[in-house]
């Protein structure tokens, strides 16, 4: 989409692509119910597809009107002297030719519609004899207007306009052989009907003009260009819109990727960010949390053991901060640093925090009573304020973190749990912050911090 825009195409595409997400038509379930992405053909197919049915429609349409028009207007608008239906041509003929018309749309929109619900492509062939065939229906309207007009100025009626229809909606087929195919077809079957025609009428010196063959056969070289341009617009199109679908297959493989190690939010961030995107001061609240004795449980532990009782520990934890609009930030081997009110930010930081945190604790507790880790306890601390989010690094690498004094006191915070023997303490600002309805805790006033001067007020929850 950003491809189309940057171009000025998205506005001048003739029909609407539904670009694929993850929610939608980029994704699949497999029959084991795991996620799996569609190729990008199948996905240029089905926009294909798609435009191929808008096609169908317009062009039923327009025909539909053309036979209407040729019902009703040659009453009115010619003498009754001269319209006379001759050579057996009858207005019943005019009303088959519709209904035939109609049929062919509804049965090729059926067909397009099956092959769209049944995931297949067409048939190329298939493809260029309906070209013919739409083509062919505009020349057999010509042949019948001309016992009613005379041979020579059937061609000079606004039926051969119709042509040009078809050639226009050809691009819709994203096919530049397909639309120069059309262009040919067209010019084939104009200049040699007109050339027939303008040989069987005779004209006078001042119709010699509109009726010189030479007047029929430029207007069907005209028809060959119009194809050419048409395949020309396809083909760039076609390419646009290969181009977009890539950009979001790569998005996607850089999300997937990426995504392992950083936090689904903070990739599209970093995806929608330019180069040049500037780190910004947020208010935002810190998390660190950290694993009790985890220490002596890895030198007890094989490393395989170790890995794997992290890895079983932390992906409840990684969701329950997601949940609670955070993200995981950094993983510190026996803990990790979470952030709340960046790179998203709903105002509630402290309350976002303070609710995953004790989520945190009860899934913790759940899993050791139901036997899935070994005993195990966890600290964690929580403080908010002002600090420097976004993008910190060199040209060749960057890492989004998050800079301030509201790290280095939330740390200082999360070793004071042994201390105080809790397992959730907040600061005051944290306190502050939170719900006034929900606060329950115990204040342990003042708190001298490792390193610093000034002291902290501090709040135990848990």
């Amino acid at each position: 989409r950003d491809l189309l825009s940057r171009y000025g195409l998205s506005t001048m595409l003739p029909f609407r692509i539904d670009f694929p997400t993850a929610s939608k038509t980029h994704v699949e379930s497999n029959p084991d119910g795991r996620a799996r992405r569609k190729p990008l053909p199948d996905l240029l197919n089905d926009e294909i597809l798609r435009a191929e049915r808008q096609r169908i429609l317009i062009l039923t349409l327009v025909f539909g009107m053309a036979f209407l028009a040729f019902l009703i207007l040659p009453p009115v608008l010619t003498p009754d002297s001269i319209v006379k239906f001759q050579g057996g041509l009858t207005r019943f003929h005019a009303v088959l030719l519709f209904a035939a018309t109609a049929i062919y749309g509804a049965a090729m929109s059926i067909a397009v519609s099956r092959l769209l619900r049944a995931r297949r492509r067409t048939f190329r062939l298939l493809r260029y004899a309906s070209s013919v065939a739409e083509t062919t229906l505009i020349t057999f309207m010509l042949v019948l207007s001309a016992p009613l007009f005379g041979p020579a100025c059937a061609v000079l009626t606004p039926l051969p306009f119709l042509y040009f229809v078809v050639i226009i909606v050809a691009v819709l087929r994203l096919d530049a052989m397909l639309c120069a195919f059309t262009g040919t077809v067209v010019a084939v079957q104009y200049t040699a009907l007109a050339t027939y025609y303008v040989h069987l009428d005779r004209f006078t010196d001042k119709q010699a003009i509109l009726l010189d063959p030479v007047h029929h056969i430029e207007k069907g070289a005209l028809f060959f260009l119009s194809g050419l341009a048409a395949a020309f617009i396809a083909h760039r199109v076609r390419r646009a819109v290969e181009r977009a679908l890539e950009s979001v297959e790569a998005r996607h493989h850089v999300t997937e990727v990426f995504g392992q190690f950083v936090s689904p939010p903070v990739v599209e961030q970093l995806l929608n960010e330019s180069a040049d995107a500037q780190s910004e001061c947020r208010h935002v609240c810190v998390m660190f949390l950290d694993i009790r004795n985890f220490t002596t449980f890895s030198e007890k532990t094989p490393a395989d053991e170790v890995v794997d009782y992290l890895n079983h520990l932390f992906s409840p934890m990684i969701e329950i901060v997601g949940n609670h609009n955070g993200i995981i930030n950094k993983f510190l081997g026996d803990g990790f640093m979470a952030v709340f009110g960046a790179p998203i930010s709903t105002g509630e930081e402290a309350s976002d925090a303070i609710s995953a945190s004790r989520e945190i604790l009860e899934e913790v507790d759940r899993m050791t009573e139901r036997g899935d880790i070994p005993p195990t306890r966890i600290g964690i601390g929580l403080h908010a304020g002002d600090a420097i989010v976004g993008n910190v690094g060199s040209a060749d690498r960057k890492e989004y973190t998050v800079i301030g004094d509201v790290v280095n006191i939330t740390a200082r915070i999360e070793t004071l749990n042994k201390r105080f023997g809790s397992r959730l303490l907040v600061s005051e600002s944290v306190w502050k912050s939170w719900d006034r309805q929900e606060r329950q805790g115990e204040s342990l006033g003042p708190v001298d911090l490792n390193g610093r001067i000034q002291v902290v007020n501090l709040f135990r929850l848990a």
